[in-house]
């Protein structure tokens, strides 16, 4: 069983604190919606979690069956979806999906063919990404993540720029993937399309150092 444990986390910008004293346990078997107003921190929460950021006070750590993972050894146990992260758009889709596997194989070894249709793109398979729109980009930097086979996803945003068709889809390979050995994070204000599954919830707002402003 993997597990993330946030222990007083606490992140700043120059002076400001963003958030502070978040203490809480990720665990496998459960999904998460870390919910705020925009602006609030989710993002930056995200990244905490993912380690692409350290945190300014407390402490993160992963851990396998109560077995702490190294720091360097996360990066192979997390996918990652978020508007911050762009895929190689000169590449056509299978040698995107090529490029990719050899720096972190799917869960299984999809042909091009295979993945272009799980992504419903295969129409679109002979361009190179960057003509593309960006709701279709967003249906492959979704596969990616979803269908990478980690036991962490994580997903800022995941619908965004998804037209009706593509919010069904994700809710689809959401279905196929939503296993017990493994934990979602999703950050969203649109629960009932992108979060609708999550059973716990994280409140950024619980951990800001001051009420808001209005």
């Amino acid at each position: 069983m993997i597990s993330i444990d946030l222990e007083n986390a606490g992140k700043r910008y120059l002076q400001k604190w963003i958030f502070r004293s978040v203490t809480s346990t990720l665990c496998s078997d459960h999904s998460y919606l870390i919910s705020g107003f925009n602006g609030s921190g989710k993002s930056t929460l995200l990244k905490v979690i993912s380690g692409f950021i350290s945190p300014d006070e407390g402490a993160v750590a992963w851990k396998i069956n109560g077995e702490n993972i190294p720091v360097d050894l996360w990066a192979g146990k997390l996918a990652i979806c978020a508007p911050y992260l762009e895929v190689i758009e000169e590449f056509r889709l299978d040698e995107l999906l090529d490029f990719h596997q050899k720096v972190k194989p799917l869960y299984k070894a999809f042909s091009a063919q295979e993945f272009a249709q799980v992504v419903e793109l295969d129409y679109q398979s002979h361009k190179a990404i960057k003509y593309y729109s960006s709701g279709m980009k967003q249906r492959v930097k979704l596969g990616l993540a979803l269908l990478s086979g980690c036991p962490v996803i994580l997903l800022d945003e995941p619908i965004s720029n998804l037209d009706a068709a593509g919010v069904n889809w994700y809710k689809k390979i959401i279905a196929e993937i939503n296993t017990p050995e493994n934990i979602i994070v999703v950050c969203s204000n649109d629960t009932a399309q992108e979060a609708y599954f999550c059973e716990k919830e994280i409140s950024i707002e619980d951990y800001l150092p001051q009420p808001r402003k209005i």
